[in-house]
């Protein structure tokens, strides 16, 4: 029997959540199908490559309104070709730029929209453009797709009711992650001298994530200089991205004594509360070595750190933002408002959102329920074995049999 065509669209392959994701859904797929990758153009470069046949569109980004629908049109015509050329049966596109491609460019094939984000919550959706786009493009666009797949409930929830979708076209299926290759990476000693940082007596509560206003670390910095009152913490923050130097200059005028790998030099590490580290081709190492891991991002889809950090036994401390982590550490549903205090959950720990209007006295309520919950080693212990266990529902035998039907589906 002939084996179906899958065509795997997204609009570039820089290290991202979403391309991770299309990465491992492209190496699952192609051992049942024939799957042809596409991307818009390799301008930010090719960082995970499957050894799947890949097509560039070749077609830049941005510019003036009249240079955006030029490009939206080089772009339909030249997916509609290779669809064309390759008899694709599906098309499976990742972010709304491939999404929107892939819907006005059908032929024949089956069309599968994966939804990373939320529309609601994400505060890059703004202005004109942001209306345009919750208002007109996504309710009109995606009903002609023939099957969603939302990465968290919550997405789901917010197509069902904002966006219009029949609940018989979208469907939840979580990423999946790989947990024994995540331990395995996570083996081994830091080289020196990294490895004196994290073994002092101090707790060592880690960040892992592109700087970015997303992730809110300027919440986190204010939330460590309230902890230092109370209790001895050292900061990792793995990452680099455009707020990096604003970060620094934040945690310094808080009184934080901050540490980057930019700027100190790396053999006098002691001392100090912060330590900004930048990239790290394997966080998995540092996230494993760390007390707790914690994302303080003010929106999510489906983090895929949180993931990460459960496979390595490491607990998690997650803003209960609209989708995302609650997903991972809750069995219970989104509630009308998210939680307005630390929430102690089967599989971690929820706080609230730390919005830069937080009150101070709730800032101080959360450090004084932190103070407690950090220090508590039982706690920990039982939380990092939750975690592990927790972590084996998202695995790709888990997942996969979901994309199968949807794939055969007629």
């Amino acid at each position: 029997m002939k084996k179906k065509t899958v065509l795997m669209v997204i609009t570039n392959l820089n290290y991202g959540g979403a391309q991770r994701v299309f990465y491992q859904l492209s190496l699952e797929l192609s051992k049942r199908y024939h799957v042809i990758e596409v991307v818009f153009n390799f301008e930010h470069g090719h960082a995970f490559k499957t050894g799947n046949p890949i097509y560039s569109l070749d077609v830049k980004g941005g510019g003036s309104l009249f240079r955006k629908v030029i490009n939206f049109y080089l772009r339909y015509k030249r997916l509609a070709d290779i669809k064309k050329e390759t008899r694709a049966d599906v098309c499976i596109s990742h972010l709304e730029g491939a999404d929107y491609v892939n819907i006005s460019s059908r032929q024949q094939e089956r069309v599968i929209c994966c939804i990373h984000g939320s529309k609601l919550s994400d505060k890059n959706i703004h202005g004109l453009s942001g209306w345009v786009r919750r208002k007109i493009l996504i309710p009109y666009l995606y009903k002609k797709a023939d099957a969603l797949v939302a990465v968290s409930r919550g997405i789901k929830e917010e197509f069902l009711t904002q966006f219009g979708v029949r609940e018989t076209n979208i469907h939840w299926l979580p990423n999946f992650f790989y947990p024994d290759h995540i331990t395995e990476l996570a083996k081994g000693k830091l080289p020196s001298p990294w490895d004196k940082l994290l073994y002092d007596n101090r707790i060592t509560i880690l960040t892992a994530g592109r700087l970015s206003h997303q992730k809110n670390l300027k919440g986190l910095v204010r939330l460590a200089a309230h902890i230092k009152r109370y209790l001895a913490v050292k900061w990792v923050i793995l990452g680099d991205g455009e707020l990096f130097s604003g970060l620094v200059s934040y945690a310094k005028q808080l009184n934080l004594m901050v540490f980057t790998i930019k700027d100190d030099k790396v053999d006098l590490l002691n001392g100090y509360d912060m330590y900004f580290l930048g990239y790290s081709e394997n966080p998995f190492l540092w996230i494993s070595k760390a007390d707790w891991f914690i994302l303080t991002s003010d929106w999510e889809g489906f983090p895929m750190v949180i993931g990460e950090s459960m496979a390595c036994g490491t607990p998690v401390i997650a803003t209960d933002c609209q989708t995302g982590p609650r997903e991972f550490l809750s069995d219970t549903a989104y509630p009308e408002v998210p939680v307005q205090t630390c929430l102690v959950e089967p599989y971690g720990i929820l706080i609230p959102l730390l919005s830069e209007n937080l009150p101070e006295d709730v800032l101080e309520s959360m450090t004084a329920q932190l103070k407690y919950l950090l220090t508590d080693k039982a706690l920990r212990e039982k939380l990092a074995e939750s975690s592990r266990q927790r972590i084996e529902n998202f695995t790709p035998e888990r997942i996969m049999p979901g994309w199968f039907t949807l794939i055969e589906s007629d």
